[in-house]
């Protein structure tokens, strides 16, 4: 009896030993084969620059980053053309639902990927389509644009990323916040942010003047213009004697000659005859970190958005970014609107102006629109401001 049980024990332990090894044993890497791109100019010789035969050049790059992820059996170029060749199909028509089972069939690989270019009016554009040869289903689709070849590295990178994690988890990842702007022109979006900064200090009157009076019991404070008129309400200018500078005041009321004055700073360092001047001055702006989206679908993207636009903000001459712990506190809490209240602690804190944007439209007919806001009484600075960049995503 000992002896049948003991045979019968060996032989669950054999058995739980080989289910374990099959268990253990890797999924099978699925075969991928990459088609020929198609080109809509093959006629007109030349797309931008980009001559038909480029199709290539992107097929061989796509190629070369999904084979290194090591996620897939790829089937090679030249084994993929022998065998269609000898079936009288196209490279170019690999994509091709209608026939995706049976060239799926001839080449037994389990996806087809295919790369179609377009010529649009001022870019290239390369859409890429993942077929599920034993469904003949899209399981993947996804446009770039592309205004330079240099980004072709970009795009060919973040096909094999996505391919890699979508074998890993079976899903296919949305465009992360970083990624959102990998293929966007970074010329045209510091080149419009340098044009939206050019407009706001464009509107800053330029002024210099004195004090003329000094009334601490009434903390009150009247500077008188020499230089510089109809000077805007909230204007920051830097109080000086001789070479000494001894804080700002901003001009409380919109309006010309003697003008009433207030001061964040120690009111009584302050005396009569005391020069006041805009000259030197960087105005701070700060951007509403939430952006109003129209569609409801553009989360991700405004986050990046407002990421990159604070990037590029230091980079332009003439204005400060606004990074003080209680202005960004405040900005944090606001959302995409900016009540009294908030525009007066982002004044308190220092913020000369408010960036408050709003997002319209989706995908490729995105715009991203802007006004600018004195934080002092909340009026409009410049005209809306629609943001300019040049996708290549």
């Amino acid at each position: 009896m000992k002896k049948i049980i003991g045979l019968a024990s060996l032989a669950a332990i054999l058995v739980l030993c080989v289910a374990s090894a099959a268990s253990a044993q890797p999924a099978e890497k699925k075969r991928l084969a990459i088609g020929e791109p198609r080109t809509d100019w093959a006629q007109s010789g030349s797309c931008h620059g980009y001559a038909p035969n480029f199709g290539s050049t992107v097929a061989a790059a796509l190629q070369g980053k999904i084979g290194e992820t090591g996620a897939f059996r790829m089937l090679s170029r030249s084994q993929i053309a022998a065998i269609l060749k000898e079936h009288s199909i196209s490279m170019n028509g690999m994509g091709d639902p209608n026939n995706a089972k049976q060239v799926g069939k001839f080449l037994q690989a389990d996806y087809l990927l295919a790369v179609e270019f377009l010529c649009m009016v001022d870019h290239l554009q390369i859409n890429i389509k993942l077929v599920d040869t034993e469904t003949a289903e899209e399981v993947f689709t996804r446009a770039y644009e592309m205004r330079d070849q240099r980004k072709l590295e970009v795009m060919t990178r973040d096909v094999a990323k996505t391919f890699k994690t979508w074998a890993k988890t079976g899903e296919f990842p949305g465009v992360s916040k970083a990624g959102l702007f990998q293929m966007i022109d970074a010329r045209a979006f510091h080149d419009s942010t340098e044009k939206l900064i050019a407009l706001i200090t464009r509107e800053i009157p330029r002024a210099s003047g004195k004090i003329t009076e000094v009334n601490t019991y009434g903390e009150t404070i009247k500077v008188k213009l020499s230089y510089g008129s109809d000077v805007m309400s909230g204007l920051k200018l830097k109080v000086k004697r001789g070479d000494e500078e001894l804080g700002s005041v901003y001009i409380k009321k919109k309006g010309r000659g003697e003008l009433e004055a207030a001061t964040p700073d120690d009111m009584s360092s302050f005396e009569e005859g005391d020069l006041v001047t805009t000259e030197g001055w960087e105005p701070s702006i700060a951007v509403a970190k939430t952006l109003e989206d129209e569609e409801g679908t553009n989360e991700e993207f405004a986050e990046a958005f407002v990421a990159k636009l604070e990037e590029e903000i230091p980079k332009v001459e003439g204005i400060q970014l606004a990074d003080g712990a209680d202005a960004q506190k405040t900005l944090q809490r606001m959302g995409a609107t900016a009540d009294k209240k908030s525009l007066a602690k982002l004044q308190k804190a220092g913020v000369d102006f408010l960036l408050i944007g709003r997002i319209a439209g989706a995908g490729d007919d995105r715009q991203v629109r802007f006004d600018v806001l004195n934080t002092y009484d909340g009026k409009r600075v410049v005209e809306q401001f629609v943001f300019g960049m040049r996708r290549t995503h």
